[in-house]
């Protein structure tokens, strides 16, 4: 058995605190570790006692890297995931710190894929085929990326917004092009929006016209 005889605040690291057993450190943890398994000085640890203690330190460690993610902006949970992944974190561990995160509220992909479709339609104005195939980077599933998409996009829509691209375009950058160059690039540029293929020649056939009227 070891005695703790001093827990003493871990400089330059907040909210961590350091174990000692006669002046020899045994362990770093977190703060609510400390409280959660009751440390005080004159508690004795086995080696079993002090393994869990690590094991909910790194699991401390973890939901505190999430929880920063998070702070920073929404994310979804292949993100959240892929990002302890790459820290060494075990697949068990992230599981549990997913669910943890579900139970609070924190992670939800329909909300998030929700939130990031409507960025990417509003600001960035992509096609809805762009939309469905970045939801799916971010690990979306086809279902909920299929009723967010259908929920937030219709024809209607991707042709206003598909031509308003293209008469920016025909004013802007393409301004001294000719007719033939103005359909070959508008469509390509479209096309790599994500806007689908009739949007796409609908709206060709709308700034042609224009054109060359």
């Amino acid at each position: 058995m070891i005695k703790i005889t001093k827990v003493e605040r871990k400089k330059y690291s907040k909210g961590v605190w350091s174990l000692f057993s006669d002046e020899v450190h045994i362990a770093d943890l977190h703060e609510d570790v400390i409280v959660q398994h009751r440390i005080t000085p004159g508690k004795l640890l086995s080696k079993e006692d002090i393994d869990v203690l690590l094991e909910s330190e790194e699991k401390a460690k973890a939901m505190d890297s999430a929880l920063r993610l998070l702070s920073h902006r929404m994310r979804s949970e292949k993100e959240l995931s892929d990002s302890l992944r790459r820290k060494g974190y075990g697949e068990g561990l992230i599981e549990g710190i997913m669910q943890e995160l579900r139970k609070r509220g924190y992670v939800d992909d329909q909300v998030f894929a929700r939130m990031y479709a409507q960025s990417l339609l509003g600001s960035r104005k992509d096609g809805s085929r762009a939309v469905k195939m970045k939801l799916s980077q971010k690990g979306i599933s086809r279902e909920v990326t299929r009723s967010t998409v259908e929920e937030l996009t219709s024809d209607e829509k991707e042709y206003e917004a598909a031509l308003e691209l293209a008469i920016k375009k025909v004013k802007g950058s393409y301004k001294n092009d000719e007719p033939d160059a103005i359909y070959r690039k508008l469509g390509g540029f479209l096309s790599r929006k994500g806007y689908p293929y009739e949007i796409v020649m609908k709206v060709l056939r709308k700034v042609t016209k224009k054109e060359t009227d």
